[in-house]
């Protein structure tokens, strides 16, 4: 196979917005049966959420809810709900958003559950 002769210049010039972020990253887990708080914004930065997660496990009755409540801790948005039955095999929900959502700070990411579950959220801070 020879080389290539020819080569536009700028071949490999970026065009666009770069993805990337100047800010701090977090990814937090948690497993709860009741009512939890899964992460606060941080005073004076927004974040970014990127990705989140949340699921029942199998053969239980019961919910759950993530929700971000404001600094009143009144609901201001409910991100997914999943739910389970006996004898089935649990659900969970998701989504990756493609452009991230922008929660300011004093916003929390809540769960509510009724039954062994997990929660999960992905983006950054800045």
């Amino acid at each position: 196979m020879s080389d290539m002769m020819f080569r536009e210049p700028n071949q490999v010039k970026w065009m666009g917005s770069r993805p990337g972020h100047n800010g701090t990253q977090v990814i937090i887990n948690i497993n709860t049966n009741a009512a939890a708080e899964l992460y606060e914004v941080t005073a004076g930065k927004t974040f970014f959420l990127t990705a989140f997660s949340l699921g029942v496990v199998r053969n239980v009755n019961g919910y759950q809810i993530l929700a971000i409540r404001d600094d009143f801790d009144a609901y201001f948005c409910y991100l997914g709900f999943a739910n389970s039955f006996t004898d089935d095999p649990g659900l969970s929900c998701g989504l990756a958003l493609t452009y991230p959502l922008e929660i300011p700070s004093g916003y929390d990411f809540y769960v509510l559950s009724t039954a062994n579950s997990y929660g999960f959220i992905s983006g950054w801070e800045e």
